[in-house]
């Protein structure tokens, strides 16, 4: 309401107050309200996102998903573009409100055939127009994953031009226009329009559309000379892989349950840049350009509308992954510091939980039920989940228990162990005795993977030799060294190392029909390596089986000589 709407109102029920007092009055009650407006919902453009508006019935989502990994003799094969899309053909259907049959999903497929998929949505968006008139609001995406040069999409043997596209998305009649090429040189179809970070305090060009805004906005994940990456580890392009963990909830900086244009492009552009910064092929840097009438933010996914989120609380720190069950899919990362919540939406399913924090690698397996928000935080120094209590009649109570994964072998350990070993100590023998295990990780040292280790033992032997003598050996065995975790998994733990080892040695002959013998004391130092295995069995304890091999250097008879050494130890130790 204006000021002289607020006139008009105080003079109908202040016939007798001048019209200066009314409007005073008016403008003081528009000020006052002023709070309550502001904490009212924002406008957003809930036609790319979820169906949590009242006009999402009158929105029609149309998508044109193309990937591909051939070139022809152009370039090398890539392994992840037609993955690549696939991956974004579900994140529109779980989150984004896009319905599977208004999806053109295109893999490998070649330009004529593309070609035909532009013309059946150009002929779905004319249908819909012709019925529904021009106050229908449309919304169309277009993603691309594969090679491009020279301003063309390279599919197989057959090639697309950046100005094919731009004609196509261009000439339908959608409300909005959303473009995302993540390919070599795609900045080329922004012609110079793109915005370009310079310095650290560029920001994001902010985004506001009404309900029934129209325009085009296109993102590109290289400029026009760059090289887009894909990386094995991420099973993909590394710019898609960033977009769609973002989509996800990584992006969710205000943690409102959107994600906006704006977050989901800072997300990818800085993740995608810090990941690409040394690559030999230069660093990859996203590009963006809009042409955009209206107000309000523009919402690219809603978490709400997934069937199961995975939460974690402020307090955790580290590097999250969420793979499929498989292992061969991964579905989002999250870089999370502490004093941020953040939740990631997912469809129910059983998942494989990846957290990489400084004390190592943990992997969990998990499982999400349909509406279930999984929810994670630190005890102690392990990674905890959520159990709410169930109160009579089957509802669930707002407390509940929070309960450690088992098996996870981190932080501190303490252990004790039976070692049996050979050594050849002037001549060979078999000994054997207690050892004391004790396990520091170095924080900050080896991105977590190098440990402490400390190793205290008593062991002792005998043997005849040939000359009728009996030998008996007794050592005090001190170990200090350095071990890496090669393998952690939620119940099982692998690691080498090496060790610096010195020991007191008290040998003994005797004849064997005299009482007497005689004894020699002396020391030994030398290195030795260790491989061991743990097996978490309960949430603090684990079994362990050490192996080690090395030399030993002692004086003999006053000349020092060199001495071989196995041994190997099974024990029990705890995680404190």
């Amino acid at each position: 309401m204006d000021a002289p709407c607020f006139v008009y109102f105080f003079r109908a029920f202040f016939p007798r107050i001048s019209a200066w007092r009314a409007l005073f009055f008016g403008v003081c009650a528009l000020f006052c309200s002023a709070p309550s407006l502001a904490s009212l919902p924002q406008h957003s453009f809930c036609a790319v996102a979820s169906g949590n508006c009242n006009e999402d019935s009158e929105v029609l989502r149309v998508a044109l998903v193309i990937g591909h990994n051939q070139a022809g003799e152009r370039a090398l094969p890539l392994r992840f573009a037609e993955l690549d899309a696939r991956k974004v053909h579900d994140l529109l259907v779980q989150l984004a409100g896009y319905k599977a049959g208004d999806i053109w999903l295109l893999t490998g497929q070649s330009a004529p055939a593309v070609e035909r998929a532009m013309l059946s949505i150009q002929q779905r968006i004319a249908e819909q127009r012709k019925r529904w008139g021009p106050k229908k609001r449309i919304i169309l995406f277009v993603y691309y994953s594969g090679h491009a040069q020279k301003g063309r999409l390279l599919l197989g043997e057959s090639t697309l031009t950046f100005t094919q596209i731009k004609r196509f998305v261009r000439g339908t009649l959608a409300s909005l226009r959303l473009v995302v090429f993540d390919a070599c040189e795609s900045g080329e179809i922004l012609q110079g329009k793109g915005l370009k970070r310079r310095k650290e305090g560029f920001r994001f060009p902010f985004v506001r559309l009404a309900p029934s805004a129209t325009g085009e906005v296109m993102i590109t994940a290289t400029g026009h000379k760059e090289s887009a990456h894909e990386d094995p580890s991420l099973r993909g392009g590394i710019f898609t892989h960033y977009l769609l963990s973002g989509l996800r909830g990584a992006a969710d900086q205000n943690n409102d349950g959107h994600v906006t244009l704006e977050e989901a492009y800072n997300y990818s552009y800085n993740r995608a840049l810090a990941r690409t910064i040394f690559s030999q092929r230069g660093p990859q840097r996203a590009r963006f350009s809009k042409r955009l009438s209206g107000y309000g933010s523009l919402i690219l996914t809603t978490l709400s509308q997934q069937r199961a989120w995975l939460w974690l609380h402020p307090q955790l720190a580290g590097e999250f992954f969420v793979w499929t069950s498989q292992r061969d899919l991964l579905l989002a990362e999250v870089v999370k510091n502490k004093g941020r919540e953040v939740q990631v939406a997912l469809p129910p399913g059983r998942y494989i939980l990846q957290w990489r924090r400084k004390h190592g690698i943990y992997h969990q397996s998990i499982a999400l039920e349909k509406g279930q928000r999984f929810r994670l935080r630190h005890l102690g120094q392990r990674l905890a989940y959520w159990i709410p209590k169930d109160l009579r009649g089957g509802t669930k109570a707002s407390n509940g228990d929070w309960r450690s994964f088992e098996g996870q072998l981190l932080g501190p350990s303490l252990g004790v162990s039976y070692t049996g070993g050979w050594s050849g100590v002037d001549q060979g023998v078999w000994h054997h005795g207690p050892s004391l295990h004790l396990r520091l990780p170095l924080d900050g040292v080896g991105t977590g993977r190098m440990s402490l280790l400390l190793q205290f033992g008593s062991q002792h032997g005998s043997t005849t030799l040939p000359n009728t003598l009996g030998f008996h050996l007794h050592t005090l065995q001190l170990d200090i060294g350095l071990q890496w975790t090669l393998l952690a998994r939620p119940h099982w733990w692998l690691g080498a190392g090496v060790l610096l080892r010195g020991s007191l040695l008290a040998q003994a002959l005797w004849p064997r029909e005299q009482a007497s013998e005689q004894t020699l004391w002396s020391g030994s130092f030398g290195p030795a390596g260790i491989f061991s295995v743990q097996y978490g069995f309960a949430v603090l304890w684990f079994l362990q089986l050490d192996l080690l091999a090395g030399a030993r250097f002692l004086n003999l008879g006053g000349e020092w000589t060199v001495r071989w050494d196995l041994n190997a130890s099974l024990g029990v130790g705890v995680r404190f």
